[in-house]
């Protein structure tokens, strides 16, 4: 037994190889598998990922190559042809949730580096380096289908790989099938958790190319792009208007001669070590590109510096809070001679000032705020400086076009800082406009004072609209606060301190915590008592800073997540849940709260839990009237995705959820339309799934628009409410590595811990602003629709809100932040308008 169990371990996570096999004679790429693929090299044996067991269905890759091309076929088998999925037919698309097959390819010996190839059933096709997308290649592919099976042909240029000098005649590579109809994951390298796992690939010999040939042509189109660059730098200083300029211009001019000079060399190259000489010098020249990129944009910046300005040294800008300014990259941004900043009562706006020191270096630099003065005065605690910190981020995010590095996220209590020559910085303003503020415009000073040097001083002017945001936002949500972290972070001695002033700190961001607060509920035997004095009085406390609902997470009602679903164990369970629920509805009514109340016993099931969800919601509507029952729609529970015909699986549960709440690329409008007519509430949420298309308000590597117009896209489908897994995911130390969630830099963590309790962020700023928007949509809709309003005014009004043009889908919508910003103002200049009889 103990040998069979090792030989099964070991043939199942050996690694595989194969030969490839030169074709004098390409196949034709139509499907159709001719006999010139059965002197293919074969990759069989497909196992299953995560157990390494034989698929179930059986798939044959080969692989073919000649001085052009690799040419790879697949046949697969499939005993419920009439199951496959294929849906998709958009390029670049989510081709893995069709019956896909997939073809890694990675090269290069020393390098992660991978190719990713995909085609489903329709023959549409997906190319990836790595997991980003953006990478486009003229590749043909083509399907066959039959009754019992399907074939693929492809034909991969081999001088679109960017191959280089290193490339030798073994690759690593692995093939891969996704199953719909059997629900099989099946590798030709066995796998661990996902098909990207470079480490796990098979390996692939007996390329016999000329290498040297190929990467001299990697390497000429690369001498091509870098000269082109180095160009557009150079341009970009004309006319040289000062001496830095020139010394600039003449480097860049120096390297592009030495760029020539190198691919003069490179066209006589015969032999791939030849090549790699060249290789090793071009790469000397790339590196110095950034520190090129980023010179010259700080001289642009400093010609901009007004002359008696210039002698500082260093420039302050205003950025939109929407732009993270990352201090490892060249920084385009434009001093600034006044910031602005546009408010209502009540309300909470941030600004963003980078100081860019580009003469010397800066030490100890201290700044400060004066109070804002005009109608009245804006000052105290009203007006908060934060400097911008920074996290490393070591792995892009699943869908992150950004390169790793230094990213600004946590928001830091002010204190001297230096500031390295050529370098920035960002201070952050938050201004909380009081509830009895008068309108108008106030006045004051942001002054930045290094240690040594002058004094720079930039203006701030608020424009304070004549209309307030109530302290209870119309926007439901709630983002979960975890106990256990706040515990492992600050102890249990500071446990309920820290959460009272998480919870509150969430409230000043507009975001209500989950399990906000509980009565105490004894049960002895079959008889039930609660007191509810600790719950009223919290409850009470957080009402009044604005909580927009709670959770009755004490009706020991089971529940469970994903696939797993609890049951009652008896009826004795039953009546003692049902007892909480009633004397729960009873309480709530009495006191006012229960519309704000709701149940959420079971997260993200599956089409097969749907029984079960029936009979917990159905229990709890049954015995609870009035108490609204929440349920969250994963992929599970969907199988559909937008755009396709028929209908999203959930529909199967209406009758027993009053709050649905799909993930965003599960959301079906028409559905949803239907269930609003019907009185029902229709949330949405994120998590790690809500992936480049589609925006999130996790994603530190993410631009900073998204996290705000995710509640702008809210509006634009009629969404009442939002959720959000969690705020405080801190099972590292999110300060030095902020994956928080596998593959999502800052997912389901939006604070840090902090000695003194949670810091908050620029995306839960952003997060805050887009609410913020979402208010004063809402107040908008409810201004124009009063009686004897000006119809040019509603007109105007009913434009605004219309925003399709801003984000005409859930993957399509503006990157800009100023189209944000100037909808937003026109929109408060209307309300004031409007709110002062028009």
């Amino acid at each position: 037994m103990v040998i069979w169990v090792l030989w099964f371990w070991v043939s199942a996570w050996a690694v595989p190889e194969m030969e490839a096999v030169r074709t004098e004679v390409p196949p034709v790429v139509d499907g159709v598998l001719e006999p010139v693929w059965g002197k293919a090299g074969v990759a069989d044996d497909f196992r299953l990922l995560g157990t390494g067991r034989p698929a179930s269905q059986r798939t044959w890759a080969y692989l073919l190559y000649d001085d052009d091309s690799l040419y790879v076929a697949f046949r697969c088998s499939e005993d419920r042809m009439g199951e496959a999925r294929a849906r998709v037919v958009e390029h670049d698309g989510r081709v893995w949730e069709d019956d896909c097959v997939e073809v890694f390819l990675a090269p290069f010996p020393e390098s992660s580096k991978y190719f990713h190839f995909l085609v489903n059933l329709l023959g549409t096709k997906r190319e990836e380096v790595g997991k980003d997308d953006r990478w486009d290649v003229p590749w043909r592919a083509a399907v066959r289908r039959g009754e019992d099976g399907w074939t693929v042909e492809m034909a991969i240029p081999l001088h679109e790989l960017g191959l280089t000098s290193e490339v030798a005649g073994t690759w690593r590579a692995n093939f891969c099938r996704e199953e719909h109809p059997h629900g099989e994951l099946s590798a030709w390298a066995s796998c661990g958790e996902s098909f990207h796992e470079p480490w796990n690939f098979g390996k692939v010999s007996g390329f016999d190319l000329d290498f040297g040939a190929l990467a001299k042509g990697t390497l000429l189109k690369e001498c091509a792009f870098l000269d082109s660059s180095l160009g557009a730098l150079r341009e970009a200083l004309f006319p040289k208007l000062y001496p830095r300029e020139a010394r600039l211009a003449a480097e860049i001019c120096t390297r592009k001669r030495e760029l020539a000079a190198l691919v003069e060399g490179l066209r006589r190259c015969r032999t791939r070590r030849q090549v790699a000489i060249r290789e090793a010098r071009f790469r000397a020249l790339a590196e110095e590109v950034p520190w090129f990129e980023r010179e010259v944009a700080l001289a642009l910046l400093a010609r901009k510096v007004p002359g008696e300005l210039r002698k500082l040294g260093y420039a302050l800008c205003a950025e939109s809070p929407m732009t993270k300014v990352r201090p490892d990259r060249p920084y385009r941004g434009e001093p600034a001679d006044t910031l602005r900043l546009y408010a209502c009562r009540g309300e909470y706006e941030p600004a963003q000032v980078v100081v860019v020191a580009f003469g010397d270096s800066l030490r100890s630099v201290r700044a400060e705020v004066s109070d804002l003065v005009g109608p009245g005065a804006i000052g105290g605690e009203d007006v908060e400086l934060r400097l911008v910190g920074y996290v490393r981020v070591r792995k892009p995010s699943v869908g992150s076009y950004e390169e790793p590095g230094s990213f600004p996220d946590p928001l830091l209590p002010f204190e001297p800082f230096d500031l390295p020559e050529g370098e920035v910085r960002s201070l952050w303003l938050t201004v909380h406009v009081p509830e009895d503020a008068k309108p108008g415009v106030y006045r004051g000073m942001l002054r930045v004072l290094p240690e040594e040097g002058e004094p720079a001083e930039l203006p701030v002017v608020l424009r304070v609209w004549d209309f307030s945001l109530p302290r209870r936002p119309h926007l439901r949500n709630w983002f979960q606060i975890m106990r256990y972290w706040v515990r492992d972070r600050y102890g249990k001695e500071r446990e309920e301190e820290i959460l009272r002033e998480f919870r509150t700190e969430l409230l000043r961001h507009h975001m209500s915590d989950l399990d906000v607060a509980s009565p105490v509920v004894r049960v002895e035997g079959d008889s039930v008592s609660i007191d509810w004095r600790p719950f009223d009085r919290d409850i009470e406390f957080y009402l009044k800073h604005g909580l927009t609902g709670f959770n009755v997470w004490w009706a020991r009602v089971p529940g469970g997540w994903g696939g797993r679903v609890g049951k009652f164990s008896g009826e004795a369970q039953r009546r003692i849940s049902e007892e909480i629920l009633r004397e729960t509805v009873e309480h709530l009514k009495e006191k006012g709260w229960l519309g704000l109340a709701y149940i959420f016993p079971i997260d993200e099931p599956t089409v097969l839990n749907f029984p079960q969800v029936r009979e917990c919601l159905g229990f709890v509507r049954e015995v609870a009237p009035g108490l609204k029952t929440l349920l969250t729609l994963g992929y599970g529970a969907t199988e559909w995705r937008p755009g396709e015909e028929g209908r999203p699986a959930y529909e199967d549960l209406v009758g027993y959820v009053d709050i649905w709440v799909p993930h965003i690329d599960c959301y079906c409008p028409e559905f949803f339309e239907e269930r609003k007519a019907e009185g029902e509430e229709v949330w949405l949420y994120v998590c790690i799934g809500a992936q480049h298309p589609y925006p999130n308000i996790w994603a530190i590597d993410y631009p900073g628009v998204e996290h705000r117009l995710v509640f702008w896209m809210l509006w634009r489908y009629g969404i009442d409410g939002f959720l959000y897994w969690a705020v405080n995911c801190w099972k590292a130390d999110v300060w030095e590595d902020p994956m928080s969630y596998p593959g999502g830099n800052g997912d389901g963590s939006l604070f840090y811990p902090g000695p003194e309790g949670p810091v908050p962020s620029v995306r839960s700023e952003l997060i805050r602003d887009g609410i913020e928007d979402y208010e004063y949509f809402y107040l908008l809709r409810d201004a124009i629709s009063r009686k004897g309003v000006d119809p040019e005014l509603k007109a105007e009004g009913e434009r605004l809100l219309d925003l399709k043009e801003v984000c005409p889908s859930f993957t399509e919508y503006t990157h800009d932040p100023e189209v944000l910003e100037a909808r937003r103002r026109k929109v408060g200049e209307l309300l004031e308008r409007l709110n002062r009889g028009g």
